[in-house]
């Protein structure tokens, strides 16, 4: 076969993807600056910023958010440091735009060419270069792809994806011309098994990947023949050692000497016991090396047959390591079930679960609703993919396209993360990169054993057929993917720039005391607000910072004056934010900050036509006392301490259909004035 006739499809398929995303363009890149998609981006850029200006190498504690208490995040180190580098790379060519937002907005787009590359490759040469390209248009027109790698979104789980596909992907066999397969090299594992310790120093939600690969690969010990399953003995035991090493790595580097750090949510001990139990997972019955046979295996040539004989050396052997590995994970369950409470702190408080309820990315992909439950968001994102998955299942590990162990891998990656995507859409991020091949592959399976009963198998008939297949299973997900995107950016952002711009202006004008420098807004422009003004803010969209959440809930709930400016103060606030959709909005503040609606009677709830929850608010007379009320419908009668600096028309039923924007502590305001103001 003619390398173009690979290589042009596979540079189309790219440029498929490239163009969804190119589209987002005017809704990125406006006349306010780069607006990002995302509250994490501006929070991951200002890291970012952070260790350009030349403060730090490495983040540790962020006294701007949280504010006055500061907060240490989930985050870690790896991210910060590939937006350095691509602001200290890619961002030179932008004259327009300030260089640390040009190129954090277009690195996803960036790292998503890179995923879809290296995707195809390393199934070309596992499974063949159709099945391998039509897994890339597949993933290419997926919205779950569009996702991580959009435009204009510069966070972790673009790098994620990547490192899943490394570690999971270099695993599979190659075949050569002849069509013989061969084991992946030793230096293929360790790449990815560097890759995937990457990716768990980054997120350690990457230990369901690791899971899953490493599941896999023991299970390739476990079946096929002798020589192969004594080679993927010895491969396992590379891929873990290197997932071990860089995990050891990343908890030096984020931990320092605090070598007893725990946690569930950021790489701690936990994270680096578990790899370490990795190494004494026993392995199934297979044959071990001459030395002569173990280099020819570590180059990744092919074994014979011949050359095997006993057991694998340096592994745990029978009963005995069954024995060494279970004392092992009893041990450390005993040890998590004893100090659960210091492990998963950060999401185990009655706060964190009232804030959770509100986060569209913790919620799963059906809506209930008015006694009716609808899943046609599932159906936008994923298509009919979940209702065939099964039968894909059954047909792929039946299937004679790739050896057990790496059948079991994508079949566990591709149920497992469709599984999670369903119960919370945060995992969305990453259920393509099992269930696009598992599909494909299925389907390719499948069409070849139609066209075979018919005598009319061919190459290009057999691709027509699978991609029928595949386009038929994708299709409600597909049309949501090539929908026209929204021609300008979402209103919050919109909003939130001008409010960073109003307070950029004031503050040019009567610059805050040091003691006085807060800004109370909603969790949700928390990050773009302390981005865009350097100012701290007291609330934040994060599980670790969820007292300043709180915080914020409780004053926009608040109905006395002399309680309101006491929080104000004791919180060193200078600017109080109105928030966006205000009259919704104290719904949810009321039932993070009180447990109870106090201002509403129970709303009627619906779901559209598109599976998205609508409520219609049933008002009390007590709501015209809140701080959120009055702050946004009576600018001109502001509560007491309250300066209102810029007002807005948004629709709001106000005489001149004007509403509160931002208001300043006027105290503050006084204390730094100059003389002659």
């Amino acid at each position: 076969m003619r390398r173009a006739s690979v290589w042009i499809p596979a540079i189309l398929v790219i440029a498929v993807f490239v163009w969804l995303e190119v589209r987002r363009a005017p809704a990125v890149f406006t006349d306010a600056g780069v607006l990002f998609i995302d509250p994490d981006d501006y929070m991951r850029l200002h890291r970012a910023r952070a260790i350009l200006e030349g403060g730090t190498w490495h983040i540790e504690e962020m006294p701007d958010i949280d504010w006055p208490r500061g907060g240490r995040l989930h985050w870690t180190s790896p991210m910060d440091w590939l937006l350095v580098g691509a602001a200290r790379g890619i961002g030179t060519l932008s004259a327009e735009f300030d260089r640390l937002d040009f190129a954090a907005a277009w690195l996803p787009v960036g790292l998503g060419v890179i995923y879809l590359s290296v995707v195809m490759w390393l199934l070309a040469r596992s499974v063949g270069p159709w099945p391998a390209l039509l897994v890339g248009l597949f993933a290419a027109v997926s919205p779950a792809l569009h996702r991580p790698f959009a435009l204009g979104h510069p966070d972790h789980h673009c790098l994620l994806e990547l490192l899943y596909s490394v570690a999971a992907l270099v695993c599979l066999p190659r075949r050569d011309e002849s069509g013989a397969r061969h084991p992946p090299s030793r230096r293929a594992v360790v790449c990815g098994g560097a890759a995937m310790g990457l990716a768990v120093w980054v997120a350690p939600q990457s230990m369901a990947a690791w899971l899953a690969i490493l599941c896999g690969a023991t299970w390739a010990t476990l079946s096929g023949p002798p020589e192969e399953r004594a080679v993927w003995a010895l491969r396992r035991f590379d891929w873990s050692l290197a997932v071990l090493a860089v995990v050891l790595l990343g908890f030096g580097v984020e931990n320092g000497p605090n070598i007893g750090a725990v946690s569930a949510d950021r790489i701690s001990l936990l994270h680096v016991a578990l790899a370490a139990l990795a190494m004494l997972l026993p392995l199934g019955p297979s044959a071990s090396f001459p030395k002569r046979a173990d280099q020819q295996s570590r180059r990744g040539a092919a074994v014979p047959a011949g050359a095997w004989e006993g057991r694998p050396p340096a592994m745990p052997r029978s009963l005995g390591g069954w024995v060494l590995f279970g004392a092992a994970a009893l041990a450390l369950v005993v040890w998590v079930a004893a100090r659960h409470r210091s492990i998963f702190f950060t999401v185990g408080r009655e706060e964190f679960f009232r804030w959770s309820e509100h986060i569209v990315e913790l919620q799963p992909l059906w809506t209930r609703a008015g006694g009716r439950v609808s899943l046609a968001q599932m159906h936008l994102h994923l298509g009919l993919l979940p209702y065939a998955l099964p039968v894909a299942l059954w047909i792929f590990l039946r299937g004679p396209s790739l050896p057990a162990g790496p059948r079991v891998m994508l079949a566990l990656l591709a149920a497992g993360f469709t599984a999670l995507a369903i119960v919370q859409r945060r995992w969305l991020d990453h259920a393509i990169l099992g269930l696009a091949p598992v599909i494909v592959i299925a389907a390719w399976e499948l069409a070849g054993r139609m066209l075979m009963a018919r005598n009319a198998d061919a190459p290009g008939r057999r691709l027509l057929l699978a991609g029928v297949i595949c386009l038929a299973l994708l299709s409600p997900a597909t049309g949501f993917a090539l929908s026209p995107p929204p021609a300008q950016a979402h209103p919050l952002d919109l909003r939130s720039a001008l409010v960073a711009a109003r307070i950029r202006e004031y503050e040019a004008k009567r610059p805050s005391p040091p003691d006085r420098r807060g800004i109370l807004c909603d969790d949700a422009e928390g990050s773009m607000l302390l981005y865009r003004t350097r100012l701290p803010v007291v609330a934040a969209p994060y599980h670790r910072t969820v007292d300043g959440i709180v915080e914020a809930a409780r004053f926009y709930a608040e109905r006395d004056d002399e309680a309101a400016r006491e929080q104000l103060a004791r919180l060193r606030v200078r600017y109080v934010v109105v928030p966006f959709r205000p009259h919704e909005q104290l719904m949810n503040f009321e039932r993070i900050a009180f447990k109870d609606l106090r201002s509403y009677d129970p709303p009627v709830e619906s779901i559209d036509a598109i599976g998205m929850k609508h409520q219609e608010l049933r008002y009390r007379p007590e709501i015209t006392r809140t701080m959120a009320y009055r702050l946004a419908m009576e600018p001109n009668a502001r509560p007491a301490g309250l300066e209102c600096i810029a007002v807005i028309k948004e629709g709001a039923q106000t005489p001149d259909g004007y509403s509160g924007l931002v208001y300043v502590v006027p105290e503050a305001a006084a204390a730094s004035a100059p003389a002659d103001d």
